[in-house]
């Protein structure tokens, strides 16, 4: 596997960070869909649940999360209004299944974030749903960020990575728990 990338600066399991610095470098505004809201907005919870919303609303990118919780959609409601004294305008956030959100979705995606159910909770085949669902509305440099790969049975990422990489996504850093994909067209 070839590292391309430093490890995260906020936390070494976590690569939020590090697919924003690669957003970044990119021209212009860019997509971000992350599968998964906050759960807990206790400042107590952030270095287990990773708060990812709050990384994508603090960047210049459109970011639009999806979670079927609808308590999980207000709880990063109140968080992100809570940080920012309001919404971020460039965050829209929706209650529903994220596979059908991604179907449905008009627009080219150039981050992906797959947070969802746990893999012990239909997890691992979800996320390689999701990916499939996604794939025609990812750009030609997309990324793919799995989170809860940690586990024994290879967590999301099981099959997910499978179908990621056989649409030409390429692993780029892996820091167990999380894993970080660039389609490489």
């Amino acid at each position: 596997m070839e590292r391309l990338l430093a490890g995260s600066a906020r936390h070494n399991r976590f690569l939020f960070d590090d697919a924003l610095h690669l957003l970044d470098v990119m021209d212009g505004v860019r997509i971000i869909v992350e599968i998964g809201a906050i759960r807990d907005a206790r400042p107590v919870a952030q270095p287990a649940d990773g708060w990812s919303t709050v990384s994508w609303a603090s960047s210049r990118h459109r970011v639009f999360t999806v979670d079927v919780d609808g308590r999980a959609i207000l709880t990063t409601n109140r968080l992100l209004t809570q940080i920012n004294g309001i919404l971020p305008s460039n965050c829209r956030l929706h209650t529903g299944d994220g596979c059908l959100f991604l179907q449905d979705f008009k627009e080219e995606i150039d981050l992906l974030y797959l947070d969802g159910p746990d893999p012990h909770e239909m997890g691992q085949k979800w996320a390689a749903d999701a990916i499939s669902a996604a794939l025609p509305k990812m750009s030609a440099s997309a990324l793919i960020l799995f989170d809860d790969c940690d586990f024994s049975d290879g967590g999301k990422g099981k099959y997910a990575m499978k179908v990621a990489g056989s649409n030409g996504y390429t692993l780029i850093h892996d820091t167990t728990r999380q894993k970080l994909l660039r389609r490489m067209s």
